[in-house]
């Protein structure tokens, strides 16, 4: 009889450890690092990217698009970006994602084909968001001959 009391007593107890055990373990399995749970907002920096259908538009041959930031070249638009969609959150021959400090920002976009030109405009980097700037060719400045 003594036997069957403690078995029955270290059951439940087992039971309960290995119940939480599993329990920790599906909660460690089932988090990653993109977890918004778990992310950690960066209120000190937020994203700029950059993309532009030109190099399709105009009659140069290929290009580049310059980007500059503050007057510091900070990346290339190789290639014009031709989906009717908003470009994914990263870099790549057709985009430039730039992580920036919060606060207002000069950015201007060099435009090299033919008498080449510009865009250019002041923008406020917000934190932890990402602006989206589609450089038209309607808000493209001219140099002059």
């Amino acid at each position: 009889m003594v036997l069957n009391e403690k078995l029955n007593n270290m059951i439940p107890k087992q039971l309960k450890f290995f119940s939480i055990l599993s329990f920790l373990i599906l909660i460690l399995i089932g988090c990653s690092d993109d977890d918004p749970i778990l992310e950690l907002k960066d209120t000190r920096t937020g994203q700029l990217l950059f993309y532009t259908d030109i190099q399709a538009m105009a009659n140069c041959g290929e290009f580049d698009v310059i980007i500059q930031i503050n007057q510091d070249s900070v990346g290339v638009l190789h290639k014009p970006y031709l989906a009717n969609t908003l470009p994914e959150r990263s870099s790549s021959d057709t985009t430039l994602l730039l992580s920036l400090d919060v606060g207002k920002v000069n950015y201007k976009a060099l435009f090299p084909c033919g008498n080449g030109g510009y865009w250019t405009n002041e923008v406020e980097v917000l934190p932890d968001s990402c602006i989206y700037i589609f450089l038209d060719v309607d808000d493209l400045k001219l140099n002059d001959k």
